[in-house]
């Protein structure tokens, strides 16, 4: 097993994630009831969608958020 849900979070997002995913994993391969299988798919793919999403060097990037603008849409 990887490092904790806590200790990942100390290190910052990306890290958060990638214990999360692992543990969600890790929880799917142990067996759990047809129930519960749908959410944390469900939940394992959104992580990984978000995980790809980041940049490849694996730097957080911050995200700005300025004023709006209707002629943008």
């Amino acid at each position: 097993m990887g490092k904790s849900l806590l200790e990942a979070a100390q290190e910052g997002r990306t890290e958060l994630l990638k214990a999360a995913r692992d543990r969600l994993a890790e929880e799917i391969d142990k067996g759990v009831p047809a129930h519960a299988l749908r959410n944390l798919i469900a939940e394992l793919t959104r992580i990984d969608i978000e995980l790809r999403g980041q940049s490849d060097d694996d730097e957080e990037i911050p995200l700005e958020d300025g004023p709006f603008d209707p002629s943008t849409i």
